[in-house]
């Protein structure tokens, strides 16, 4: 039964990887696209596959991108505000973070107490977030699988708004110096296109900002939704679990539906 649970909660392409994967990484690539050959010809279906190949290898490279820029500039992680979140309870009530710590204690090894939250140490906190991500992992259900891949893909996508910002003011800067003639070698249909290069680069650079602005709000505030949800989930999942011992298999019977695979990615 483990082997089987196990199984259908591990895919190899899952809702985590579509959002905060494929989807800025396909976005960054079409914004890409202007700068191409005028020459080239666009067939449907093999735009499709250098889209969708070319989004899942640059959004991996701009995922880890964002993380070790955030981790630069000392951006509290998921895992920080979790801890955060134990200790001096903000958002989530504290019978509910007594509750998740009394449960973790009684599930492991781990030596958590409701009684002593304002001494507990990190290693012991951060292990109680590794077990309850696996927990909820497992399970194949539970909200904060979605807030999860919402927050990734806040992440990635201020990102690809900012890179593609700099892109865009840049070209219009080398355009009127005559430098990428030079560089290129070729002519690009951007370049081919009727357009004043000054509003251009004014225009990207109001709407890098903007969507770094709206992006950077919304992906913090998911943030602390998946860390909030992720102990909710958990107490539920271990609370429903004494009740039924085949999770995944019997869920649609409550008129409940599994949230889809979603990578338990660390990040």
């Amino acid at each position: 039964m483990t082997q089987a649970v196990l199984g259908g909660s591990t895919r190899r392409f899952d809702l985590y990887d579509f959002f905060s994967v494929l989807v800025p990484g396909a976005g960054f690539i079409g914004g890409l696209i202007p700068f191409l050959p005028e020459t080239v010809s666009f067939n449907g279906l093999l735009t499709v596959v250098v889209v969708v190949v070319g989004g899942l290898v640059s959004g991996r490279a701009l995922h880890a991108l964002a993380i070790s820029i955030e981790d630069f500039f000392g951006e509290d992680s998921h895992r920080d505000i979790f801890i955060q979140e134990v200790r001096n309870a903000n958002n989530i009530p504290d019978s509910l973070v007594n509750d998740f710590l009394d449960e973790c204690s009684n599930s492991t090894s781990l030596k958590l107490s409701s009684e002593t939250t304002n001494i507990l140490q990190r290693q012991d906190i951060k292990g109680s977030y590794t077990f309850a991500r696996s927990a909820v992992h497992i399970d194949g259900r539970g909200r904060s699988r979605t807030f999860q891949a919402v927050y990734a893909f806040y992440r990635s996508t201020w990102l690809v708004g900012l890179i593609l910002g700099i892109i865009y003011v840049i070209y219009p800067i080398a355009k009127y110096q005559n430098i990428t003639q030079n560089i290129a070698g070729y002519s690009s249909i951007i370049g081919s296109v009727s357009v004043n290069y000054s509003v251009l680069a004014l225009l990207m650079v109001v709407l890098s900002l903007g969507l770094f602005r709206v992006f950077r709000k919304a992906e913090r505030q998911y943030r602390r939704y998946f860390v909030e949800y992720l102990i909710s989930d958990f107490l539920a999942i271990q609370r429903l679990q004494g009740l039924d011992p085949q999770p995944n298999q019997a869920a649609p019977m409550r008129g409940g539906s599994s949230s889809g695979g979603q990578s338990d990615s660390p990040d």
